[in-house]
């Protein structure tokens, strides 16, 4: 009796894990419930297939509370200054892109 229990629960456990990896994998590869590969096919619609040089010019920024839109999912995000990135960080994450200027990263 005790080994069916334990099997029993084992199983529980087992489809328990499954199912948060399967929600994490789903969440890690989405970004405002659009999937991956769609997010890299805007990715490239949006900004080519140029390569980010990392020279963002950060002087003009001013002191304000600025609300903009993520050019590749569309989610809306608010700074806390003027100097608002192109992409989310979800987006630039799963198309490894730079947050900044939208450009893929080397």
């Amino acid at each position: 009796m005790k080994k069916r229990v334990l099997i029993i629960f084992l199983v529980i456990v087992l489809i328990v894990i499954v199912g948060i990896i399967s929600v994490l994998h789903i969440y890690l590869n989405t970004s405002n419930g659009i999937s991956k590969s769609e997010l890299i096919q805007k990715g490239y619609e949006v900004f080519g297939s140029d390569y980010c040089t990392g020279n963002h010019d950060v002087n003009g920024a001013g002191d304000a509370f600025t609300d903009w839109k993520c050019k590749i999912c569309g989610k809306k995000n608010t700074n806390p200054d003027t100097n608002v990135p192109e992409i989310c960080f979800d987006c630039a994450r799963i198309t490894n892109r730079c947050y900044e200027c939208g450009k893929l990263e080397n």
